[in-house]
């Protein structure tokens, strides 16, 4: 037989951040969990999704110095750092919104190297600051006529790994490739004309998918725009069937910093 525990409005943030209700098999998984003052009761899911992500990038990670070393010598692997801005949202499904959550612009920083993998191939890994969250404006889906305006704002430390193919004879490249995302931070504002610490209602990771363009230009500085969607379910605590992942479209300004030959001549900028 299955349980149902039922959770008051006043007892927890709405949708955007919390859920109503939670589905109960075995009475030993529920935990207390203590949020803005009060003890809720919670389901505990252990899922190794995340975790194998984790385990997954790590070994592509410490692999790149191998492929960097089987593969066609390079001559000069190439760092270089951007900057720019998230235009992010949300995909939602089996969600109680009688709205469309709106996106929401926040900042992007990124540390990333170029290593030549011979011909038009390279690896770009990267470690990446990304603001990413999303905006509600609309009828409270527990409060029946009133409009809320509120604001979910989430922080996260991405490591990517991303193939590139450069295209011959011009400065374009494409790259596709995926990323875990650590969260670092994520507030609720706006609920109740307050700032909520929401972390913990969401997992602590987010497997992505990345798919971009980026133009340089011959001093080094380049144009980028990129698409990444979320893989993971980012709900801690999900009824069967209802999930929110991340989204974005980011555009960058990208810097390569040039490094020399013995005889003083700068490698080109993809290293070779």
């Amino acid at each position: 037989m299955v349980n149902h525990l039922h959770i008051s409005r006043r007892q927890v943030i709405p949708v955007y951040s919390m859920l109503t209700k939670l589905s109960i098999t075995n009475p030993s998984t529920l935990q207390p969990v203590k949020a803005f003052g009060l003890t809720k009761t919670c389901i505990n899911l252990h899922l190794p999704f995340d975790s194998i992500m984790k385990k997954v990038l790590l070994i592509l990670v410490f692999a790149i110095p191998v492929l960097f070393a089987r593969g066609q010598q390079p001559t000069g692997v190439v760092f270089g750092i951007s900057s720019g801005i998230n235009i992010a949202g949300i995909r939602t499904h089996n969600m109680k919104l009688p709205a469309e959550a709106e996106t929401l612009v926040g900042v992007k920083g990124v540390l990333f190297a170029q290593i030549p993998m011979g011909g038009q191939w390279s690896i770009q890994p990267e470690l990446s600051f990304d603001q990413l969250g999303w905006r509600y404006h609309g009828q409270d889906p527990y409060d029946s006529g009133i409009i809320t305006h509120v604001t979910t704002g989430m922080e996260y430390f991405f490591i990517n790994i991303l193939p590139k193919y450069s295209v011959p004879n011009s400065n374009f490249a494409f790259y596709v490739g995926s990323g875990y995302g650590f969260l670092l931070n994520a507030t609720l504002t706006g609920y109740n004309s307050q700032d909520h610490n929401v972390k913990s209602n969401y997992s602590n990771g987010d497997f992505v998918g990345i798919l971009g363009i980026e133009y340089y230009f011959p001093i080094g500085l380049g144009l980028s725009a990129r698409f990444l969607s979320g893989v993971s379910n980012i709900m801690k605590h999900p009824e069967p069937d209802q999930g929110i992942h991340n989204y974005s479209i980011s555009f960058t300004l990208c810097f390569k910093i040039q490094r020399r030959k013995p005889n003083g001549v700068a490698y080109p900028l993809d290293g070779r």
